[in-house]
């Protein structure tokens, strides 16, 4: 006999795995606010210095457009100038939404259902850059890609149960084959996106940077704190010195390269003399200089 979910559920020991993630981002929010709510504070709408392309009105218009018709204006979110969420997929899941409306009244339906709008509350009052912000709505991802599978169970069974089964089979093909053709579409536009469109958004002057020093161990680099990081990220077994921009370098014999993203960084820290003889080691798509070296 198949035991009932009940007392499956009795045989099954609680845990506390919830309790102990939740436990110290419950203890850092109380203790480091400033650091905790401070992003988040700094990028809403509520903030009167908050740097926006847009008016509030607008902002919201184009964040709700992302579900068929609005994409991402940053170059990292940016699919082709595709929607986040392509028509095909907004519209499976706008028959998922009815069904879960439908099943309101089981626990799981009304947590999705419940979690819709408030991921949705983040890309909504966050009007800092560009809208829709696609990293601000990936908390929608899970609550949107039930809906959109809820979507497609629905329309099968719509269609099986006016047709039979011979048309349920054809819904299932058709759906699959929508599916595949959306994220094969959006794929291909991502990565099929020349460099000169992506250059400046994925810091491409940085990494050259972070590339170069790598290539010559033993080498320094002339950046700014939010800089370091990336450089960091690139030449992490084996980071180059970093020197803040404007710091005075004493010794530069000290390093093997100084490589630094403008020749009057270098000249700040080295002098005209020994800057005059820097040159530069990599250019943009347009030929312009974007990184520059010398060595001592």
């Amino acid at each position: 006999m198949t035991p009932s979910p009940a007392t499956m559920s009795e045989r099954i020991p609680p845990r506390d795995s919830d309790q102990t993630i939740a436990a110290p981002m419950m203890a850092i929010a109380a203790t480091e606010a400033s650091n905790y709510f401070g992003r988040a504070a700094a990028v809403s709408t509520f903030n009167p210095a908050v740097d926006s392309d847009s008016s509030l009105p607008v902002h919201i218009l184009r964040t709700i457009g992302m579900f068929g018709f609005t994409g991402d204006p940053n170059a990292r979110g940016d699919v082709g100038a595709l929607p986040l969420v392509p028509l095909p997929l907004t519209v499976v899941a706008g028959i998922g939404l009815v069904r879960l409306w439908r099943m309101r009244r089981d626990a799981c339906h009304s947590l999705i259902l419940i979690a819709l709008p408030v991921f949705l509350i983040a890309p909504l009052v966050a009007t800092e850059g560009g809208a829709p912000h696609a990293l601000r709505t990936l908390g929608l991802a899970a609550p949107l890609g039930v809906a959109i599978g809820l979507g497609v169970v629905e329309v099968v069974t719509w269609v099986r149960g006016r047709w039979g089964r011979a048309a349920g089979r054809l819904a299932i093909a058709t759906v699959a084959v929508t599916l595949t053709a959306v994220a094969v579409f959006g794929g291909l536009e991502y990565l099929g996106r020349p460099v000169i469109d992506r250059y400046d958004a994925f810091s491409y002057p940085v990494a050259s940077l972070s590339d170069l020093a790598v290539q010559h161990p033993g080498s320094a680099v002339i950046v700014d704190d939010y800089t370091s990081m990336d450089v960091q990220f690139v030449a992490f077994d084996n980071p180059p010195a970093i020197i803040s921009p404007g710091t005075t370098i004493s010794n530069p014999a000290a390093y093997k390269v100084i490589y630094a993203l403008s020749r009057d960084d270098l000249t700040k820290s080295l002098g005209p003399e020994l800057a005059g003889r820097a040159a530069a080691v990599a250019w943009d798509p347009s030929g312009q200089p974007v990184v520059w070296a010398v060595v001592p």
